[in-house]
């Protein structure tokens, strides 16, 4: 009975498959070539459907820096076959201009197209 309830507790949430990685970005700073770098957080969720080879950044309006604000689209669409990413991007301190923030998309998308799983097309 403990082995049942234990599958019925955990069972979706093994469904997912997750993890958190971290990637680099570029502190967008206008024509700078020696612009800062810097490090997201971010959820990264691999298809449980039918891989299509298609990958989306899932980002958050800026309350959203709690972990869980996007997690039902990331849930969505991995189940739809694509590769997800969840930057945490709003949960740092003192990175909260703009310049900041499309460097830490753009990385994103730069993860996201380094990947296997993604097709290149």
């Amino acid at each position: 009975m403990r082995r049942f309830l234990f599958l019925l507790l955990f069972l979706p949430i093994l469904a997912f498959a997750q993890q958190v990685v971290r990637y680099e970005h570029r502190v967008m700073a206008g024509k700078n070539s020696q612009a800062p770098k810097g490090v997201v957080e971010a959820v990264l969720r691999m298809p449980t459907g039918e891989v299509n080879g298609k990958a989306l950044v899932i980002l958050h309006h800026k309350g959203g820096g709690r972990t869980g604000t996007t997690t039902q689209y990331g849930e969505d669409f991995s189940q739809r076959g694509f590769v997800t990413l969840e930057p945490r991007m709003f949960n740092v301190p003192n990175q909260s201009d703009m310049q900041v923030q499309v460097g830490q998309m753009l990385g994103a998308l730069e993860y996201l197209a380094g990947l296997p799983q993604v097709r290149k097309d």
